[in-house]
C-alpha cells in the first residue's frame, strides 16, 4: 500500500531531523561572553571572550571555575545566570564543505527559550521552548566564505516581563514555586522545577541548549521516519512506515526496508516539491509482542532504513516494538478504576517517579546516572520496576532513557511540561503549545514504552482544593478565566492531539485528591495524607486509592553527600519543603521514641524510616484488588538535599532501595517488618560471623530492628542488607568480592550512642 498524506498545519512540521548524523556539521569550539545593550544597537558593556566548551548551560560552566564578570567588574555567580545578557560564538570553516550542496539544515533539538540564532549576521532560529526543536532550511549560496554562528541569550526574568506578560492576558498566575517577580515560570518554556520547588532550590539554566547542528543537503531531506501498527489479538500484525521527507522540487527517491536481511520495502516514488508525509505498509505473520518487564520479554525488531536520490543517501535502523497498552478507567461498584492493561492482561504497575536530568550536576556525573550498562534505569530492571513517571516538572528525559525503557520492559508514564500553576492559553501561547505538544509527542512515538502522556501535575486539584481564589484575591471573573484556560489547554485541544496520535491520554496528575477520602475511589492519587498532611504512618494500612502516582517520606542522603555538599549549611537549609525537618523529626519521633544524636545515625535512621513508609504504602497497595499501580515519589535527586529520593544527588543508594527491590521482585520471605513499632526497638542480643564470601548473624529471642550493613559509611550495594530480624533467625549475606572490612549499624545502637560495629 502507496499513499501520501499532506500535513495539515504548520505546526505538525516542526519536528527534529531523526539521521543522517555522520553528515552533521557541529561546532568545534566555542566563545562566550556576557554583555549588557545599549541604546539603539550598541553596547553599553561587553565582557571578555572567553574559549568554552559545550555544556547545556552557562552554569555548569561557573561551577566548573570559569570566571565572568558583570559591567561592575563582579564575578557572576551561577545562581545568577538568568539575570544576564549572553552570546556565544562559533566559527564554522567545515561549511566550505557544505557549500558543494545546495541547502543546509539548520536544526536545534534543544533550544533556548528566548535565544535568537544568527548565521552571518542573518536570523535562522528563535528559541520558544526546551521541548520545541528548530528547524530551517538555509540555502548556501547565501553562505559566507568565512561563517560565524551567533547565539544571543536574553535574561529569562527581564525578557519574561519585557516580551510575554503584556501577551499573557494577567498579571497574577498561581506559580507558588516561582518567587521571582514576576513569575517568569509562567511563560518560560523551561522545566518548572528550575524556578524552584520543594527538592531543588531555583537555579535557571541559560546556554546553549544541545548543540547547534548544520546538515547539508540537495533535494532530500528525511525529516523524520517512524512506523504505526495496526494489531488486534491474532496472528498478524500490519506495520505502516511513515517517512516525513522535504523535496527542495519535484524528484524520484528509491525507499528501502529491511528486516532480518530480507527487504519488505523497495520503491521508487515520485516526490512533489516541499514537505510530505509518505506511508507504506507491510504484513508481519506471527508477531512476538512487546511485553512489560516481569511479564515477558521485550521483544524490539529493527529495520534497516535506506532513502536514495542520486548522490544522497539517508540511512538508518529503526527499531519497534508490537504491544496494546490501554488506560482501563471504568466506573465499578467502588468508584472508577485506573489500571493499565498490556496485550489485554492487567498489569500491577510499580515504580517510581523521575526528576529531569539537568540542574546541579555536570554533564559526567548525568552520564554515569543515565547511561552504560549501570544507568538507574538498568539497574530498576533489576529490581523489578515496571513503570516510570516522568514527573510534569521536569520535561523530557535524553533521549537514551526511552531507548532503555524499550530494552528493559520498563513502561513510562510522560507528563507534559506543566506545573502546579495555570498557564496562559489565548493567541499566541495557544499556538506554541499546541506546537510544543505535539512536537512531544512526536519525539517520543516510536518507542513502545511510552504508555501514557499526562497534560500536566498537579494543575486540576490545586484548582479545586487549593484557594487559589482566596490567596490571589480573585472575583468571579478571574476564576472563570483561569478554569477557562485551563478546560480549553488540558481537557479539550492536548486531548484531541493525543486522541489523533491513539495514545493514552490524562488531562491532569492526580484526577482526584487525597482529601476527603471519597475523593481515591477514582482515578489516580497523590497520597499526601502522610507528611503534608501530618497524618500518621498507619494511614497508609487503610487509606488505599485506585492508582498511586506518588507517595513517600524525605530521609538525608549519604553521609558522602553531606560532607561533600552541605558544608556550612545548616540541616534546616537543605530541606526545602515547608514542613521542614521538624515534621520528619517528629515522625522520627513517634515511630523511635527518640532522636539520634549524631549526624551519621540520623542519616541511617531516616532512610531507615523512609524505608519502612515506602514498603508499607506498597504492600497495601498491591494486596488491594481495586488498586492498579504503586509510583513512590522520588527516585532521584537533582540537588543535594533532604528529599523524598532513594538515590540521592551522588548516586548512593539510599536503604529504602533494598526493601523495595525485594518486594518488587517479589521476594515471598522478605525480612523486613515495616508494621513493628517502637515497642520493638530494644538492644538485642545478636552475633555476625564472617566466613568466606558470607556474615552470618544470628538473633536471639527479641526482634532485631533496622539491621543495615555498611562498607566505608555506605549501604553495601548488595539485596539484603536492610532488614528487620524476627527472634532466633539466622541470616546470611552474600559479600561482594574483597569487601574488607564492613560495619554493622542497627535502629536501638543509632539512637543509642552506641554507633557502628567493626565486623
Amino acid at each position: 500500500m502507496q499513499r501520501f498524506i499532506v500535513l495539515l498545519t504548520t505546526f505538525f512540521c516542526l519536528i527534529a531531523l531523526s539521521a543522517q548524523e555522520h553528515r552533521a556539521i557541529k561546532p568545534k569550539s566555542w566563545l562566550l561572553q556576557t554583555f549588557q545593550p545599549g541604546p539603539g544597537n550598541t553596547l553599553a558593556y561587553s565582557g571578555e571572550w572567553q574559549e568554552v566548551p559545550y555544556t547545556a548551560s552557562i552554569n555548569e560552566l561557573i561551577d566548573a571555575g570559569y570566571r565572568f564578570l558583570d559591567s561592575s567588574g563582579m564575578p557572576i555567580k551561577a545562581n545568577e545566570v538568568e539575570n544576564h545578557y549572553w552570546r556565544y560564538r562559533a566559527e564554522l570553516p567545515e561549511m566550505a564543505e557544505a557549500a558543494k550542496f545546495k541547502n543546509v539544515a539548520f536544526r536545534m533539538a534543544s533550544p533556548e527559550p528566548a535565544a535568537a540564532y544568527l548565521l552571518n549576521g542573518q536570523q535562522i532560529g528563535v528559541g520558544q521552548s526546551t521541548q520545541l526543536p528548530i528547524l530551517n532550511i538555509i540555502p548556501t549560496s547565501t553562505l559566507a566564505g568565512e561563517n560565524s554562528l551567533f547565539i544571543a541569550q536574553l535574561p529569562s526574568l527581564k525578557d519574561a516581563a519585557k516580551l510575554y506578560f503584556p501577551l499573557s492576558g494577567s498579571t497574577e498566575w498561581p506559580a507558588d514555586n516561582d518567587t521571582a517577580n514576576p513569575k517568569g515560570s509562567v511563560v518560560l518554556r523551561k522545566p518548572p522545577v528550575q524556578f524552584g520547588w520543594d527538592v531543588a532550590p531555583r537555579r535557571v539554566l541559560n546556554g546553549l541548549g544541545s548543540e547547534p547542528e548544520f546538515i547539508p543537503f540537495d533535494n532530500m531531506l528525511v525529516v523524520d521516519v517512524f512506523t504505526t501498527v495496526d494489531y488486534k489479538p491474532g496472528n498478524k500484525a500490519k506495520i505502516n512506515l511513515h517517512w516525513v521527507i522535504r523535496a527542495d522540487s519535484a524528484i524520484d527517491i528509491q525507499l528501502r526496508a529491511g528486516m532480518n536481511s530480507k527487504s519488505v520495502v523497495d520503491t521508487l516514488m515520485r516526490l512533489s516539491e516541499g514537505q510530505q508525509e509518505y506511508i507504506m505498509s507491510f504484513i508481519l505473520e506471527n508477531p512476538v509482542l512487546w511485553q512489560p518487564n516481569g511479564q515477558g520479554w521485550h521483544h524490539l525488531y529493527k529495520l534497516d532504513l535506506l532513502a536514495t536520490h542520486g548522490r544522497e543517501r539517508f540511512m538508518k535502523e529503526l527499531t519497534f516494538g508490537i504491544r496494546d497498552i490501554q488506560l482501563e478507567r471504568v466506573n465499578d461498584n467502588k468508584g472508577e478504576s485506573f489500571r493499565f492493561m498490556v496485550n489485554g492482561k492487567p498489569v500491577f504497575m510499580k515504580g517510581s517517579n523521575l526528576l529531569p536530568q539537568q540542574g546541579f550536576h555536570s554533564e559526567e556525573q548525568r552520564k554515569k546516572l543515565w547511561e552504560g550498562p549501570n544507568s538507574l534505569v538498568n539497574q530498576m530492571a533489576v529490581a523489578g520496576y515496571n513503570m516510570l513517571r516522568v514527573w510534569g516538572g521536569g520535561g523530557l528525559m535524553p533521549e537514551s532513557f526511552y531507548k532503555q525503557c524499550d530494552e528493559l520492559g520498563i513502561l513510562v508514564w510522560q507528563d507534559l511540561m506543566y506545573s502546579g500553576t495555570v498557564y496562559p492559553y489565548n493567541g499566541f501561547w495557544k499556538n506554541r503549545a499546541l506546537t510544543e505538544a505535539v512536537s512531544v509527542w512526536k519525539q517520543t512515538r516510536q518507542h513502545p514504552c511510552m504508555a501514557l502522556y499526562c497534560g500536566n501535575n498537579e494543575i486540576d486539584v490545586a484548582l479545586k482544593h487549593w484557594g487559589w481564589d482566596k490567596t490571589y484575591s480573585w472575583d468571579s471573573t478571574d476564576k472563570a478565566f483561569m478554569q477557562d484556560q485551563y478546560r480549553q489547554m488540558f481537557e479539550e485541544d492536548f486531548s484531541r492531539i493525543f486522541e489523533k496520535g491513539n495514545v493514552n491520554y490524562l488531562p491532569s496528575s492526580p484526577v482526584s485528591n487525597w482529601a476527603p477520602e471519597t475523593e481515591m475511589a477514582r482515578g489516580d492519587n497523590h497520597l499526601w495524607y502522610v507528611w503534608h498532611g501530618e497524618r500518621p504512618l498507619q494511614d497508609f494500612d487503610t487509606k488505599i486509592p485506585r492508582f498511586a502516582s506518588e507517595y513517600g517520606l524525605p530521609s538525608w542522603p549519604s553521609l558522602e553527600c553531606v560532607r561533600k555538599y552541605f558544608g556550612s549549611d545548616k540541616p534546616e537549609s537543605r530541606m526545602l519543603s515547608y514542613k521542614g525537618l521538624k515534621l520528619l523529626n517528629g515522625y522520627m519521633v513517634t515511630e523511635f521514641g527518640a532522636l539520634p544524636k549524631d549526624t551519621l545515625s540520623t542519616i541511617l535512621l531516616s532512610q531507615y524510616l523512609q524505608a519502612r513508609v515506602l514498603v508499607r504504602a506498597y504492600r497495601a497497595h498491591k494486596n488491594d484488588s481495586n488498586c492498579g499501580g504503586s509510583l513512590y515519589w522520588q527516585a532521584n535527586d537533582i540537588w543535594p538535599g533532604i528529599t523524598w529520593s532513594t538515590v540521592d544527588f551522588m548516586g548512593n543508594k539510599k536503604a529504602a532501595w533494598y526493601p523495595i527491590w525485594r518486594e518488587f521482585i517479589g521476594v515471598t520471605n522478605s525480612s523486613f517488618n515495616p508494621k513493628l513499632d517502637k515497642s520493638y526497638l530494644k538492644q538485642v542480643k545478636f552475633t555476625a560471623k564472617r566466613k568466606g564470601d558470607y556474615l552470618t548473624i544470628k538473633v536471639g529471642k527479641e526482634w532485631l530492628m533496622g539491621l543495615m550493613i555498611l562498607k566505608d559509611v555506605k549501604l553495601l550495594d548488595i539485596i539484603g542488607n536492610v532488614v528487620d530480624l524476627s527472634p532466633g533467625t539466622t541470616y546470611k549475606v552474600l559479600l561482594p568480592e574483597n569487601i574488607g572490612e564492613i560495619q554493622i549499624a542497627t535502629a536501638w545502637g543509632l539512637l543509642n550512642g552506641q554507633g557502628l560495629l567493626p565486623k
